[in-house]
């Protein structure tokens, strides 16, 4: 009677191991403050104009985003198609976002922002790409905030002699569809 107490207790020990390895392995780890920093920033892909053009017929396209790269990276194109035409990837590295502009002025500041769970990212300059930042022209911080789910505003403000020189705001909301070209 005893071995069969035992066994009942062993058979009953592993059901309970082998369910609770079950359920840790469907578990998911929680997302850092930066992954859901992006995945917020994921979901402004698409086309953007400038709030002051909303009532011309076809206006211009000031932004465009896609996700790229198995969900991992936002491509983001502006002014597209034109002689200003600039990119920028944002993507997720340790607890921080970071972007590389691509920029008209032929450099590639690299920038980054450790983000809590609210609508605003600050990024500020972290090296980059045929810089000399006390000399260059560049961009060298960014303020960007998520004000809806068709609306975002950001200022990118440039440094040049290692000095903060001009600021460029966007105040954007999503291109209706029935803007096309």
């Amino acid at each position: 009677m005893n071995r069969s107490i035992v066994r009942i207790a062993c058979a009953l020990t592993l059901c309970g191991a082998m369910t609770a390895a079950f359920a840790m392995q469907d578990a998911k780890p929680e997302k850092s403050a930066a992954q859901r920093a992006f995945d917020r920033l994921k979901e402004t892909a698409g086309e953007w104009i400038s709030r002051e053009d909303a009532d011309k017929p076809n206006p211009d396209v000031w932004v465009s985003r896609r996700v790229t790269s198995n969900g991992s990276v936002i491509l983001e194109d502006m002014f597209p198609g034109s002689n200003h035409e600039m990119i920028t990837m944002y993507y997720v590295e340790g607890d921080h976002l970071v972007l590389v502009h691509y920029c008209a002025l032929g450099n590639q500041p690299m920038m980054t922002c450790k983000p809590g769970d609210g609508d605003e990212y600050k990024f500020e300059f972290a090296g980059g790409g045929n810089i000399k930042p006390d000399k260059d022209m560049h961009m060298h911080d960014a303020t960007m905030r998520l004000t809806g789910k068709d609306s975002m505003w950001a200022e990118w403000r440039s440094w040049n002699d290692g000095k903060q020189m001009d600021s460029v705001v966007f105040d954007l909301i999503r291109k209706p569809k029935s803007a096309d070209k």
